[in-house]
């Protein structure tokens, strides 16, 4: 508004106006006399001016009050599109902690007394040729060394180093992961590790099982829960082959694990169980 009364075209109007009112003034002065007919025929076009004008005028203090008003309608609907923005962000957020929460309690039935922190995968550990990694949760989380690294499907490793912020991972596929394990059909045990010619076919290894063994292909090997490192009867993997180890007479199973370390993107971290080691 203040823009327009300082603008030559309320200037001009402004001119206009004055011209009208002196030739009105005149007019009522002097009715009927030839210089009224005179000045009014000449006055007449100026005054269809002053109404374009003045027409001209409204319209545009009309449309810059429109303009202001879609201004203004465009703020409150970006800030309205803002908010759904954050409630779709809530919804997919807690429709994610859901899911962790039904994987959790799918896991905290075999063993009431487990204890979780649910960690993201933040990298993978170049110096690791086992498909080590690293998580966002450290000692300030809870987590302390060679606490149980697993996910709904069955153990992943374990935590080997911890900061405060993050930890690294060694996996199930390691020789420096070791789990006294047993066969869930048979009974029969041994000690669950890895090594690098099954690395490259993603097994791992049970060792130093008897001789006399009733083992079978696909039978499911768990955790025993001896050595109070790994919470007893978490699944581990099963039975793809049985065959005798070539330095004694004790024989080896081939396991499957159940984890997939190329399809994981969070693990449940074991903080605490019955019996776990102090």
């Amino acid at each position: 508004m203040k823009n327009f009364l300082k603008g030559d075209f309320f200037k001009v109007f402004l001119a206009l106006f004055f011209i009208v009112s002196g030739v009105w003034v005149l007019n009522f002065v002097s009715a009927g006399s030839l210089i009224s007919s005179a000045v009014s025929a000449f006055v007449s076009p100026i005054q269809q001016i002053a109404n374009t004008v003045s027409h001209l005028a409204t319209q545009s203090l009309k449309k810059k009050e429109n303009e202001e008003s879609y201004k203004k309608q465009i703020s409150e609907l970006k800030e309205e599109v803002r908010n759904l923005r954050t409630i779709v962000a809530d919804y997919y957020d807690t429709k994610r902690e859901n899911v962790q929460f039904l994987k959790f309690y799918n896991i905290k039935k075999q063993d009431r007394s487990l204890e979780f922190k649910v960690a993201a995968i933040e990298g993978k550990d170049p110096t690791d040729m086992f498909g080590g990694f690293f998580i966002n949760k450290g000692s300030n989380s809870g987590i302390t060394k060679n606490s149980t690294v697993m996910t709904e499907s069955g153990i992943v490793g374990r935590i080997s180093e911890v900061a405060p912020n993050n930890s690294k991972v060694v996996t199930i596929f390691s020789p420096d992961f070791k789990a006294s394990a047993i066969d869930s059909n048979s009974g029969d045990g041994g000690i669950v590790s890895g090594n690098a010619r099954l690395y490259k076919e993603n097994l791992v290894g049970m060792f130093y099982i008897p001789a006399q063994n009733n083992i079978k292909k696909d039978d499911i090997v768990v955790t025993t829960g001896l050595g109070r490192v790994y919470p007893k009867n978490m699944p581990i993997g099963k039975v793809k082959e049985l065959k005798q180890n070539d330095f004694d007479s004790s024989f080896c199973a081939v396991i499957e694990p159940f984890c997939n370390l190329n399809n994981i993107t969070e693990v449940f971290v074991v903080t605490n169980f019955s019996g776990r080691e102090r």
